[in-house]
């Protein structure tokens, strides 16, 4: 397939992956937290394999960024969970955003070793944009206690800046 279908077939296929849970829905804080563990976990798994399958340093050091970014945010999700004994309850979105991570690392594990890097620059791209609308159109407006709003700003920066690395790094073909 060539690139340029290749990349409208995967728009295709986030956009659909956003319909399979209403973003107006309302979460509770347990539903949040495990939306939010999930994504991040997604992002760490992502990071990994593209730390061990790209031949790019730019790449590499995006995937490095990008692990150890989530990962604080995962541990900050869990002891938040903990210490207000918060117990994580999945709902249509957690399970959509899981759903979404498994298909992209099997997407990224079939890519050859030249499709590898644009591949997981553009499912960072449309994970972290489908992530940053959740964040504002159901994440916060659901979140009731303060430290997980917090959580969620925080959160929403990173995926931002994410978003933004991954599209400078496209733009410059960088790989």
């Amino acid at each position: 397939m060539i690139p340029s279908r290749k990349a409208a077939a995967l728009v295709l296929l986030a956009a659909l992956s956003l319909r399979m849970y209403d973003v107006h829905a309302q979460h509770t804080d347990q539903q949040i937290a495990a939306i939010l563990m999930v994504a991040n976990r997604a992002e760490i798994e992502a990071g990994n394999l593209a730390l061990s399958r790209s031949q790019r340093r730019s790449i590499q050091n995006f995937a490095g960024q990008m692990i150890a970014e989530h990962r604080d945010l995962y541990q900050s999700a869990v002891e938040l969970t903990q210490r207000l004994m918060l117990y994580p309850e999945n709902s249509r979105m957690s399970e959509a955003f899981r759903n979404e991570g498994d298909d992209n690392l099997a997407r990224l594990n079939a890519a050859d070793e030249y499709a590898f890097d644009g591949d997981y620059l553009y499912q960072q791209v449309t994970y972290n944009q489908q992530l940053v609308h959740a964040v504002d159109n159901t994440l916060l407006p659901s979140a009731k206690n303060a430290e997980l709003k917090a959580l969620l700003v925080r959160a929403r920066v990173i995926f931002i800046l994410n978003l933004d690395h991954a599209i400078r790094l496209q733009s410059a073909r960088v790989w």
